[in-house]
């Protein structure tokens, strides 16, 4: 129940749809394989789709980053996340939230700042509380 507003007050809408973008694991961690500029095609292509099909907004996440580390992400995460980020908020008009796994909220607040995000996520105990960027 959102007895405050806050889904409307970020979406314009009473319940929304947010499309999530699993970005390929970024430089700097073990499975990485591709360059930031490639995985920000693959993550704009995937916003898109979701615009396209009505969802109101699109978070973006470092799905793939394994192992992740307990509430923190190194520098090359943030400027990848920005990088894509920033890619993602050129391309689409929805508004735009930023998550880095395992916690890493500073990082998630920096990069939502950086790209013009309309909110950064902190997931926990599996719910979502939107942050004011």
């Amino acid at each position: 129940m959102d007895s405050k507003r806050v889904i409307e007050a970020l979406f314009g809408v009473r319940r929304a749809l947010i499309g999530a973008v699993h970005v390929d694991a970024l430089p700097g961690t073990p499975a990485n394989r591709r360059g930031v500029a490639e995985i920000a095609e693959d993550a704009v292509r995937d916003a898109r789709v979701y615009e396209a099909a009505g969802f109101d907004g699109v978070i973006v996440e470092n799905m793939h980053d394994r192992p992740y580390l307990k509430a923190a992400a190194g520098p090359e995460v943030t400027a990848a996340m920005t990088a894509i980020g920033v890619e993602v908020r050129r391309a689409v008009a929805l508004p735009l939230g930023i998550q880095v796994l395992a916690g890493a909220n500073q990082c998630a607040v920096a990069v939502a700042h950086a790209c013009g995000s309309s909110c950064a996520w902190r997931a926990s105990c599996s719910r979502m509380w939107p942050m004011r960027v």
